[in-house]
C-alpha cells in the first residue's frame, strides 16, 4: 500500500496548513457539509477529515468505505471509524493558526492505525511529506498527551491574556514580558517545569500573595490567583 492523492475534508486551521504543505498530493477540499463533499474525488488514497470532535463521527458515515481515512484530532478515538476497511489517526501536535506560518517538519504527528499494513504506509507518507518526528501512539496514550497539550498551550495563553489586560490597564503591551516568557520556557523544557518554578508562591511569600489578591477586582481571576497558588505552594 502506497498513499500519493489524499482529499482533506475540513477548511479550518489544520486543514488549511495540510493542505498548503502536501500540495499536488491534494486532489480536493472540502468542508464538512454533505454537498461540498460530494464533489471530492473516490479515487484517491486517503480522505483525511479535519473537522471539530464533535463532526468527526458525522463526516465519517458520508466517506467511502473502501477508501482509507484518518482524523487530525487529539480526543477522539480510532473506533470512530470502525466500518471502514482502512483507518487511523494523524495528529499533530502542534497549535494552529491560519495567519501564521509552522514548520511542519519540526511538528510531531502521532500515528495510530488499524491495521500494521495501513500504518506503515501511513508513517511513509507522513515522513516523506509532513514531519522528521513520526511516533505510534494509540488512542488512550494520545488522549493523555492531548491533555498534557491543554494545559501547556491553551492555559496558558490564556494566562498570557490575562496578563495582558493587566499591562493593558497600566499602557503597557505584552510584548514587555517577551523576554521573561522565553527564560520561562526554556528553564522549563531543560530543569523540568517543577524546578523551574519561582515567584511569590514558590517562596512562601505570604504579604506579596496578600497584596496581589487585593489588587485583583475581578472575583473570578482572583480565585484562579488563589488556586493556582495553592497549587505551587503544594509542589
Amino acid at each position: 500500500m502506497i498513499i500519493e492523492t489524499v482529499n482533506i475534508i475540513g477548511k479550518g486551521n489544520v486543514g488549511t496548513h495540510l493542505a498548503g504543505a502536501l500540495g499536488a498530493h491534494v486532489k480536493g477540499v472540502a468542508s464538512k457539509r454533505a454537498d461540498d463533499m460530494a464533489d471530492l474525488s473516490p479515487e484517491v488514497d486517503l480522505n483525511i477529515v479535519c473537522v471539530n470532535d464533535d463532526q468527526v463521527r458525522t463526516v465519517a458515515e458520508q466517506l467511502p468505505e473502501h477508501v482509507p481515512v484518518v482524523h487530525t484530532s487529539g480526543s477522539v478515538g480510532i473506533d470512530v471509524f470502525g466500518s471502514f476497511e482502512h483507518y487511523g489517526i494523524l495528529y499533530p501536535l502542534q497549535t494552529f493558526s491560519k495567519d501564521r506560518l509552522v514548520e511542519l517538519r519540526e511538528v510531531p504527528f502521532l500515528l495510530e492505525a488499524s491495521d500494521d499494513l495501513f500504518y506503515n504506509a501511513l508513517q511513509e507518507f507522513c515522513q516523506r511529506n509532513l514531519s522528521n518526528t513520526v511516533l505510534r501512539v494509540n488512542s488512550e496514550k494520545r488522549a493523555r498527551i492531548h491533555l498534557a497539550a491543554v494545559f501547556a498551550n491553551n492555559f496558558s495563553t490564556l494566562m498570557l491574556h490575562e496578563a495582558e489586560q493587566i499591562l493593558n490597564d497600566v499602557d503597557l503591551s505584552l510584548d514587555l514580558l517577551r523576554p521573561l516568557l522565553t527564560e520561562t520556557v526554556g528553564k522549563a523544557m531543560n530543569n523540568g517545569a517543577k524546578e523551574a518554578l519561582t515567584g511569590p508562591a514558590r517562596r512562601g511569600d505570604v504579604a506579596t500573595i496578600q497584596k496581589q489578591l487585593a489588587a485583583i477586582t475581578d472575583p473570578e481571576l482572583k480565585e484562579i490567583y488563589q488556586l493556582l497558588t495553592d497549587r505551587i505552594r503544594k509542589l
